[in-house]
């Protein structure tokens, strides 16, 4: 089993590189302000991703409101500030 831990250690580091790598966004800055301005102007629920800690977060709510370059998300546990840049995927909830 001692063998092996270098190879699963060096695995790992090497899955964690990866997934940083790939935190990008498939949509463009304006696909993303269409979205979030369809879903303020509908008062509809949302999920959207956004990196956290090295890992993707996922967050459900509704955009309150929306600002220059960030929205507020209002989910069950409080408001949320998000940077739009940020924004990695947008689905709607239904």
């Amino acid at each position: 089993m001692a063998k092996w831990m270098g190879f699963f250690l060096s695995e790992h580091t090497t899955s964690l590189k990866d997934e940083r790598e790939n935190q990008t966004s498939l949509l463009t800055t304006e696909e993303k302000w269409m979205l979030l301005s369809q879903l303020y102007v509908g008062k509809l629920q949302a999920s959207i991703t956004v990196p956290y800690r090295m890992m993707r977060q996922t967050l459900i709510g509704e955009v309150s409101e929306l600002y220059e370059s960030e929205i507020s998300l209002k989910t069950e546990e409080g408001y949320r500030r998000i940077a739009v840049e940020d924004i990695l995927q947008i689905q709607l909830v239904e």
